[in-house]
């Protein structure tokens, strides 16, 4: 889309200004064409107005069929053309993306000869398309020959009889020459301007394709509604500190499932359940049963189910209240990372102008993570890509939480923030969790004071079994089950 907006930009808004240059020497030569006559003193019949004239129309009319004509080959041809260029540009970004199942499974080879493909597929149709254009181009100067030879055959005609006189006829015939060379310039312009339609639909498309506006702001007036009529009720309640931290997270009968998906993808059963903020929650249950389904609807990556919106990926009934002024931070279960050195990664979430993002707390979380002194000496180093070579698994799963600890959200939401790693730095990083949770952010100011001007720290994360330690050290466990839904059972 960048290249397309440079295109439409170079080759039609740039050449308005030349496109009217010609217009305006075109209509002083037509004026000229009409003022000769006159000048000499001569009357002119309708036929002879069309000798003299008949050309000067002839040329636009000609030419303005042929580009209607053409115009769809054209855009065609270019929209061909612009789709194999951006197929071998997505097909070099995935294999960079994806190099390391590429090495893994052996698919270099193949994956260059895929490449090759794509080259060969965008060369044809790059030729296609020059051909088309060279055809373009030429037809102006094919016109002007062809109607200045029609010309020269009824002027001569017309110089043989007596009724134009030899020097007017070699003037219009320069006239008319000049006019084919003008014309021609005004073909040419209007066939770059042409070139930049398949750009011009492309840009329209992305412009007017489905968004999720009106999904979000119903979601959002919904919330807030919701959360409205919570806090009139906790306000009776508060006796100090802000009445807005006794607002929970509440699921109402929320029903979910994936729309026009054939029955793939998890369903959730209506569930209703109330997390109170500063709380660490578990979810677990059977694999494919609406866990990560339900961190995404908590975390803005899916939106709930909006009743009479048409552009949304989801349906189902109730409704899932999230107080609107908490930070959520949704963190999938695959480490990811930014180009940039270690500590851009790691304070990637941090808000503009917010101290959490500061080297000691970054290196304070860091050490709580154990993680290894290589790692620690790279915190201050600007390298922006070598350090992602000696990752091991378990430094980037400890990265990974330590970036979202480092965010520090009121709601953190982590998929299986243990999968990669052993049962001792599992257990640590549940002690970790806990210990966010009941000091309202990790490696924060311990003052008294500064402690209660904080918002509840909220996680709820995902776990494989009851048994595990992430259950025991949850304040709520839930059970997730596509027959039941989301359900609070007892953790022993």
């Amino acid at each position: 889309m960048t290249r397309d907006a440079s295109d439409l930009t170079s080759m039609a808004f740039m050449k308005m200004p030349t496109l009217f240059s010609s217009f305006m020497r075109l209509t002083m030569l037509l004026l000229y064409q009409v003022a000769m006559p006159i000048a000499l003193g001569k009357s002119l019949t309708i036929t002879q107005a069309l000798v003299r004239f008949g050309p000067a129309f002839a040329f636009p009319m000609v030419l303005i069929s042929f580009l209607r004509y053409r115009t769809k080959t054209t855009e065609k041809a270019l929209e061909a053309q612009h789709s194999a260029q951006n197929a071998m540009v997505q097909h070099v970004k995935m294999a960079i993306a994806n190099f390391e199942i590429v090495r893994d499974y052996r698919k270099r080879g193949a994956t260059i000869e895929q490449f090759e493909e794509k080259i060969r597929a965008f060369n044809g149709r790059f030729a296609s398309t020059a051909a088309i254009n060279v055809n373009n181009n030429k037809f102006a100067a094919w016109c002007t020959l062809g109607l200045t030879s029609i010309w020269i055959q009824i002027g001569g005609m017309q110089v043989a009889s007596g009724t134009l006189a030899l020097g007017e006829f070699l003037n219009y015939l320069s006239i008319f020459a000049a006019l084919g060379a003008m014309w021609g310039q005004v073909y040419s312009l209007l066939l770059s301007i042409q070139a930049a339609f398949a750009s011009l639909e492309t840009i329209c498309r992305y412009m007017n394709g489905d968004v999720e506006d009106e999904a979000r702001m119903f979601t959002s007036t919904s919330n807030r509604r919701h959360c409205h009529a919570a806090m009139m009720e906790v306000e009776k309640e508060a006796l100090e500190g802000d009445p807005a931290d006794l607002i929970p997270i509440k699921f109402d009968a929320l029903h979910f499932r994936y729309k026009d998906q054939g029955g793939i993808g998890a369903e959730l059963k209506p569930s209703t359940a109330i997390l109170p903020q500063g709380g660490l929650y578990v979810l677990v249950g059977p694999p494919s049963q609406g866990k990560r389904t339900i961190l995404k609807l908590l975390g803005d990556v899916l939106l709930p189910p909006c009743p009479g919106v048409a552009k949304v990926d989801s349906e189902g009934s109730g409704a899932l209240m999230i107080p609107g002024h908490l930070r959520v931070i949704h963190v999938s279960k695959d480490p990811l990372f930014v180009e940039g050195s270690l500590l851009t990664n790691l304070t990637y979430g941090v808000q503009n102008g917010s101290s959490d993002g500061s080297l000691e707390r970054v290196v304070a979380i860091c050490r709580r993570l154990l993680l290894s002194d290589t790692l620690m000496q790279m915190l201050t180093k600007d390298f922006s890509t070598s350090w992602k070579t000696i990752l091991s698994s378990t430094d980037q799963a400890l990265l990974h939480i330590a970036r979202a600890l480092i965010a520090n959200p009121d709601v953190l939401c982590i998929h299986k923030p243990t999968l990669f790693l052993n049962e001792k730095m599992g257990d640590l990083v549940y002690e970790i969790l806990q210990e966010y949770v009941l000091n309202r952010g990790l490696e924060m100011d311990s003052n008294p004071y500064a402690f209660h001007t904080r918002r509840p720290r909220t996680v709820i994360v995902t776990a494989r079994r009851v048994a595990g330690t992430g259950a025991k050290v949850a304040d709520i466990v839930f059970n997730v089950s596509s027959e039941l839904g989301m359900m609070a059972i007892n953790k022993q």
